[in-house]
């Protein structure tokens, strides 16, 4: 009986292994690894933008105007979404860094004092967080673009060496 159970843990490993190729091979349908490099540094960067529901807006404007897989693209960013949240602090600081305004520190005493002003105050103070975010997420863009896309042609190359030739 136990010898039922290893042939049968065995197709369903072979199965899972069939359907994770054909589910990779649909991400990666008519793209070379250049391109599916360039589409996936842009989604990361778009999914770090400290702008909130913007993301997925941008992506399908990117992926329309490269012709670039949608799919995979909102997928990706999707699995992004919380590097958003975790990268914004210090996308804000580093946007008043670079901006030359005095950097204030960001905590739960902050947003409290925010909340406790009123509405009106607690949006116009957060409209300059997101303001400093985003210089921060720019500056952050330009400076590490090249890196991050030599990072995912290097890991696409290495991942896909098996795989047949684009």
């Amino acid at each position: 009986m136990p010898y039922v159970f290893a042939i049968f843990e065995n197709l369903k490993k072979i199965m899972f292994k069939k359907f994770l190729n054909k589910i990779l091979e649909l991400f990666k349908q008519g793209m070379s690894k250049e391109i599916l490099a360039k589409s996936l540094t842009a989604t990361f960067f778009i999914s770090i933008v400290p702008i909130p529901g913007t993301s997925t807006l941008l992506i399908g404007f990117t992926s329309i105007k490269f012709k670039w897989n949608l799919g995979l693209m909102v997928l990706f960013s999707y699995l992004l979404m919380p590097l958003q949240i975790l990268f914004f602090v210090p996308l804000m600081n580093f946007g008043r860094l670079v901006s030359g305004k005095s950097l204030i520190s960001v905590s739960t005493e902050t947003i409290y004092r925010l909340f406790s002003a009123g509405w009106k105050a607690f949006f116009i103070e957060m409209g300059w967080f997101t303001f400093f975010a985003f210089i921060g997420w720019i500056a952050i863009t330009f400076i590490l673009y090249y890196f991050v896309y030599q990072f995912f042609l290097w890991l696409l190359h290495n991942s896909f060496k098996k795989s047949k030739p684009d």
